[in-house]
């Protein structure tokens, strides 16, 4: 059996190294090197134990197949570019490689006089190292000269579909493939088992620290994502408050302008159409918007906004506050993100009823055995059983336009169990109630009542 010299590992460890930098430089990620030292030493290691593995245990004509697919996969998967640009880039960095191979080769038989497959052939003779080395250089110069000067001028994006999350599957399935091939190949030829089965080992635990690479950033991107929509609705409860503050501007534009009509008017019960216009006005203010004091400012004006929309869509807002937020273990901007995700599928389950309809919203909060809870019940529709275990997964909806729903209370799930929290639902024909409980950080009891049992 042929085995390969430290000088041919050294070869394969460099051009393992000149396809990441083309790769990098073409998909315009030239800080992946930088910045994920200890992924690219996985892939160089991963290139270098497979080309080891392949050119012992299966037939030569399998080799440049096996490398190049494995390449694209493995690029496409720790780069997190899409598989069509990773094959084109890897074909690209491979004519690329064959063409200064070819071109040194022409120059080397030219000075050697000698034949060119004699040469190749003989792996071990100073000729040919001399050869490797030489077009490796070659190749490893150009390539940085590449990755240095490119600055994006020559960029790969042919496609805008992205299949990363089907890479590692399809690796496995390919290194499966392969380990299948060589027992079926080179079974009865392995005469050094104990390196064949630490090849094999070797494989498996870099394909399983990868995956743990690319189930730590699916995690991060979970939590982005979550992060993003929390603050799509900040950024939607901001838009109320800019929408509010705008029709009261206006309509006070209105207003002073009634009020300086009067004045010149200069009849005799000015002032005292003035007063019971301005009483009848503030009396308008406080029905429509009520604040109220519950220990987290981002709630206080919550509540605020979402009072007023109450008032519009005839909707009778109740708030308890048998204990401040500030006695709960979570925190403040996670508790009003869930607070506001509740409130408005409360809001969105009331406003289309009949007017006739008595539609209520009750927002209670109190401790009992060390427990913060807040109850948010409405007396809209019931919830079915048989969707009741399904509102809180992510995208699902009872909405024909589903595009920007689905979301709310799937984030109130992820923000209450980020804070060691729980919701519970318990819906009836009555009414729905959303119970949800944090920590307390002090004991206290401020009964809860009925709402208190989970």
């Amino acid at each position: 059996m042929k085995f390969i010299s430290a000088l041919e590992i050294a070869l394969i460890v460099v051009e393992s190294l000149i396809f990441l930098v083309f790769y990098v430089t073409l998909v315009s990620k030239r800080d992946f090197v930088r910045t994920n030292k200890l992924k690219c030493v996985i892939f160089c290691v991963f290139y270098v134990t497979l080309a080891y593995f392949i050119s012992l245990y299966l037939p030569m004509g399998y080799h440049t197949i096996v490398i190049l697919l494995a390449t694209i996969l493995l690029l496409s998967f720790i780069t997190r570019t899409n598989v069509y640009n990773a094959a084109v880039i890897v074909v690209i960095a491979t004519l690329f490689i064959s063409v200064v191979d070819m071109i040194n080769s022409a120059i080397f038989v030219a000075i050697f006089q000698m034949d060119l497959n004699e040469m190749l052939l003989n792996t071990g003779d100073y000729q040919y190292q001399l050869f490797a080395w030489t077009s490796k250089a070659i190749q490893a110069a150009l390539a940085i000269l590449f990755f240095k000067f490119n600055n994006d001028r020559i960029r790969i994006a042919l496609f805008k579909s992205n299949h990363n999350q089907y890479m590692f599957a399809i690796m496995q399935l390919l290194l499966m493939a392969i380990f299948i091939a060589s027992v079926n190949y080179s079974t009865g030829g392995i005469k050094d088992k104990a390196l064949y089965n630490f090849m094999l080992v070797s494989l498996y635990a870099l394909s399983i620290i990868l995956s743990v690479f690319d189930f730590r950033e699916r995690e991060q991107m979970l939590e982005l994502i979550n992060k993003k929509k929390n603050l799509e609705e900040y950024v939607k409860n901001l838009e109320d408050v800019i929408n509010v503050i705008r029709r009261e501007k206006h309509d006070f534009m209105n207003h002073i302008q009634t009020i300086f009509a009067i004045c010149k008017l200069g009849k005799p019960n000015a002032v005292e159409s003035i007063d019971n216009y301005l009483k009848r006005l503030t009396s308008d203010l406080s029905s429509s918007y009520t604040f109220y004091e519950t220990g987290n400012d981002y709630i206080d004006g919550l509540l605020a906004i979402k009072s007023n929309i109450c008032f519009e869509n005839e909707i009778n807002l109740v708030v308890k506050i048998g204990a401040k937020f500030t006695s709960a273990k979570a925190d403040d901007s996670d508790i009003a993100g869930i607070v506001g995700n509740i409130v408005n599928n409360s809001i969105e389950c009331l406003k289309d009823l009949p007017a006739s309809y008595e539609k209520k919203i009750e927002f209670v909060t109190g401790i009992r055995n060390n427990m913060f809870y807040l109850m948010i019940e409405n007396n809209g529709p019931e919830i079915p059983k048989s969707i009741v275990n399904l509102i809180f997964e992510k995208g699902y909806t009872t909405k024909s336009e589903s595009v920007d729903h689905g979301f709310g209370l799937f984030i109130a799930k992820q923000l209450a169990a980020k804070n060691n929290g729980s919701i519970n639902v318990d819906s009836t024909p009555e009414s729905t109630k959303f119970i949800i409980s944090f920590n307390a950080k002090e004991s206290e009891n401020a009964g809860l009542g009925r709402y208190a049992a989970v």
